[in-house]
């Protein structure tokens, strides 16, 4: 109706929103990415959203926030409110807008099948061989109305909006998997038909300038996204495997990257310390962990920290992840002969203040950075260990002498990465026997009154999680400590020391977060590998459960601390019997 009433220029659309804000108490909606949250996209198939002209812009409470081309249709949003059981909040948009919404956001699995149809018209043409990609124009004229073309892009389009790390496809007997890793963990995002597989692989080694007829090796490109004034870096790999050819592209978003020491998680106590330590001019800085454990966030949030006009800063990186104003990064090249250890020979001839050496894999580059902290300069890098005081063992096996990792370390970092509870979801609840049990010596040094966790919505995509932060262990080379490290005393002797100036384990800050609301037990524990010994000393230690107190998990309210009898009753109303060893106690 409206689209007739303006084609004939009977009124205007400025007119049109005045006459719907006015009479209707409908607002206008220009789709603005800002207003849209893609988890209600689901909320309504792609078919009845093209055919009614709506799209769902985003769920507030009990409230489905909708776009629509004709708001005053009752049947429809009868229809709407009916199928999602949600009250309906409707807002004016112009229909071109809408559809061109609905192509862009919609849920991947809701467009596959559309996509497809046209399939065996389609050939890799050789116009779009190109490393660089604009995603805004991906529906175009030309060869991007190819179906696969389609395809790709919107599934790159749909993880970036996710917020995933990785893409994941996987060719399987009855099709092809997709799979986002978001927040650590891989979802099962939509099954592709198999007739897709050679497409797909195809197009995506086009875009990432990959030899299209070599199906039998492994081979690695990369993708440059532009999305409007977004630029986004994919880093490609193919791998050939039984059922076909597997691809699992990294997502490198610079929007997505925390480059504030603030937002890592560290406690304003501990940053004071780092950021004592990292302004200095000379020393070595080392962040340990497993791989994607946040390591090369944290240095680039230190170099960010430190950065200025008065410093000469260059990095020497594989790859290198994220582009940073102000410093000069190189790649490391094995072709052209670039290792770590010939490019940080290369960087110490380039008067640097600040360098950062991406990682130490050998007794060469461990040596030169060493002795790049001792002459006036301040070196920043990465190791694999478990915990902070396993580098003290860790550069001994590949060589280096403990008078120079002594004399050269001045911080030791070692974290991991948990998820953090979701704001709208997170709720008190209380984990199970078995988990209360695996902690308890730690609650005896740091009780938890209440415990929180993300229960799922929309918000979160059901995973009760959103987003990571740093959970993390540090040393402090004091002078003590270099004498203790010169010594080359037992790691034991090291930590007996440290613990008496007060240092926490990556568990001991773990459960402070708990303590805060901010994760869960579940996720400590998943991230942290217990030993023997601490298995042996929980069950030592075992007494009582700690006490769990009700607590209302709201950040705007100050917590309310109700009786230990009134937390049970919330929550577990019946008691049982639980026995461990020779004791038997009653866990609620």
């Amino acid at each position: 109706m409206y689209e007739l009433v303006l084609e004939k220029n009977y009124l205007k659309i400025c007119d049109l929103k005045k006459i719907l804000q006015d009479t209707f108490d409908i607002p206008h909606s220009n789709l603005e990415e800002k207003d849209i949250a893609l988890n209600a996209v689901g909320y309504l198939s792609y078919e009845f959203a093209v055919k009614y002209g709506v799209f769902p812009l985003r769920v507030e409470d009990n409230d489905l926030i909708l776009a629509m081309c004709d708001p005053i249709d009752i049947m429809v949003r009868d229809n709407i409110q009916a199928m999602t059981s949600k009250n309906l909040r409707p807002f004016f948009a112009e229909k071109s807008r809408i559809h061109n919404c609905i192509q862009k956001y919609y849920k991947l699995e809701g467009v596959v099948g559309d996509m497809c149809d046209d399939l065996s018209s389609f050939e890799i043409l050789d116009s779009s061989q190109h490393k660089e990609v604009d995603l805004d124009h991906f529906d175009t004229k030309g060869s991007n109305d190819a179906p696969v073309v389609k395809l790709v892009n919107q599934i790159i389009r749909d993880s970036i909006r996710c917020r995933a790390s990785d893409i994941h496809i996987e060719p399987q007997d009855a099709g092809v998997q997709v799979r986002y890793r978001v927040d650590g963990d891989l979802k099962n995002i939509a099954k592709l038909p198999r007739k897709l597989k050679n497409s797909l692989v195809a197009r995506i080694k086009v875009m990432s300038g990959l030899d299209i007829a070599e199906k039998r090796k492994p081979q690695d490109g990369g993708i440059k996204l532009n999305m409007g004034d977004r630029k986004v870096d994919l880093r490609v790999s193919i791998i050939p495997i039984f059922l076909g050819e597997k691809i699992v592209i990294r997502i490198l978003d610079p929007k997505g990257t925390k480059t504030q020491l603030e937002s890592l998680g560290f406690s304003d106590k501990d940053l004071r310390i780092i950021k004592g330590v990292i302004q200095k001019p000379q020393g070595m800085v080392l962040v340990t962990g497993p791989t994607g454990s946040g390591k090369t966030s944290s240095i680039y949030a230190a170099l960010n920290y430190v950065k200025c006009e008065e410093k000469n800063i260059i990095t020497i990186e594989d790859p290198v992840e994220y582009l940073m104003n102000g410093i000069n990064q190189i790649q490391v090249n094995l072709k052209a002969g670039v290792t770590f250890a010939k490019g940080l020979r290369s960087i110490l001839r380039q008067d640097p203040n600040v360098i950062l050496v991406g990682e130490i894999r050998d007794d060469e580059t461990a040596e030169i950075a060493l002795r790049a902290s001792m002459t006036g300069h301040l070196v920043f890098s990465t190791l694999h260990t478990n915990s902070a005081i396993a580098t003290f063992a860790r550069l001994y096996d590949i060589g280096m002498k403990p008078y120079l990792v002594a004399s050269c370390l001045s911080l030791i970092i070692a974290q991991r990465l948990v998820r953090i509870n979701c704001p709208r979801c997170s709720e008190p609840y209380l984990p199970s026997s078995q988990l209360l049990d695996r902690f308890q010596n730690y609650f005896e040094k740091r009780p938890v009154d209440v415990f929180s966790k993300g229960q799922g919505c929309d918000h979160c995509l059901g995973a009760g999680y959103l987003g990571r932060t740093a959970v993390y262990e540090f040393i402090l080379v004091t002078d003590r400590i270099r004498e203790l490290i010169v010594q080359k005393v037992a790691e034991g002797e090291i930590l007996k020391e440290l613990k008496r100036t007060g240092f926490k384990t990556i568990i001991e800050n773990g459960l402070e977060k708990v303590a805060e609301g901010i994760t869960s037990l579940e996720e400590i524990s998943n991230i942290i590998e217990f030993s023997d010994d601490i298995h042996r000393s929980v069950e030592n230690v075992l007494k009582t459960n700690p006490i769990l107190l009700y607590a209302n998990t709201k950040k705007s309210s100050p917590m309310t601390k109700l009786s230990k009898k009134s937390r049970i009753e919330d929550l577990h109303p019946q008691p049982r019997r639980v026995t461990q060893g020779n004791l038997e106690r009653e866990i609620v």
